[in-house]
């Protein structure tokens, strides 16, 4: 599993810094959710920890492991089927394909395997992302606001489906959302961002197991609405 170490991070475009003297340790194998309003560089800070941004200034270490990246949009090829997609990985570095069945049957895709994108769901293309972020088993994955296009419903099926995957592989997961609720049911930490990458809370979730009925739970919604006033100050913050 990997872990990070980020010191000093500053990412600018131009005269503008996005993130400024940012300062953050994900150990491995935790779940981390980042929150906080659009703006405030979380994405930015994701494309850091995973290399495809360079910081302006300050160090990112990152131990040695392999890394997978799930995108707002799932970026499937329409010609290739839903098997297809999740192995392309294995394609396009020349390297044998592993048996993809156990998975499909992790992600509910077995029966829809030989389908092609114009044919699923938004639900099931997000999950054929996430397969094919998985099958090469990442030792880190990131994930940016992966469910934010679904309906509530299909949501909150891929946030328990994520929830149990992360619990049998252990990986080591950074997870960007602008949902609260989310955010608490996902992650086994909490990091509230405001503008300039700065941290205005970085909480433990400590939240007992992960069901439908923790949703609606008196602790759940206290967390919420806490989580909430938080988020509300952040966009103040300048």
């Amino acid at each position: 599993m990997i872990s990070l170490d980020l010191e000093k991070i500053r990412f600018s475009y131009g005269d503008k810094d996005i993130v400024k003297d940012l300062q953050l340790q994900v150990k491995p194998g935790e779940f981390l959710c980042l929150l906080g309003p659009s703006g405030c560089g979380k994405s930015t800070l994701l494309r850091l920890m995973a290399g495809l941004l360079e910081p302006t200034e300050g160090s990112l270490k990152r131990t040695p492991g392999s890394l997978s990246f799930v995108f707002q949009d799932s970026r499937l090829l329409s010609w290739k089927t839903v098997q297809e997609n999740i192995l392309f990985p294995f394609e396009l570095n020349g390297l044998p394909a592993p048996d993809p069945g156990p998975l499909l049957k992790d992600l509910g895709l077995w029966d829809a395997r030989v389908f092609f994108p114009h044919q699923l769901s938004g639900g099931m293309k997000q999950r054929t992302s996430i397969g094919r972020a998985l099958i090469t088993n990442p030792e880190l994955l990131l994930m940016d606001e992966p469910f934010s296009a679904l309906d509530e419903g299909t949501r909150e099926d891929l946030e328990q489906l994520l929830r149990n995957l992360w619990q049998k592989r252990r990986m080591t997961l950074v997870f960007v959302t602008h949902s609260l609720p989310e955010a608490l049911f996902l992650g086994e930490r909490v990091l509230v961002m405001a503008k300039e990458g700065r941290f205005l809370s970085d909480e433990l979730t400590s939240l007992p197991e992960r069901t439908s009925e923790l949703r609606t739970s008196i602790v759940f919604n206290k967390k919420v609405q806490d989580l909430s006033s938080i988020l509300h100050r952040s966009r103040g913050v300048v």
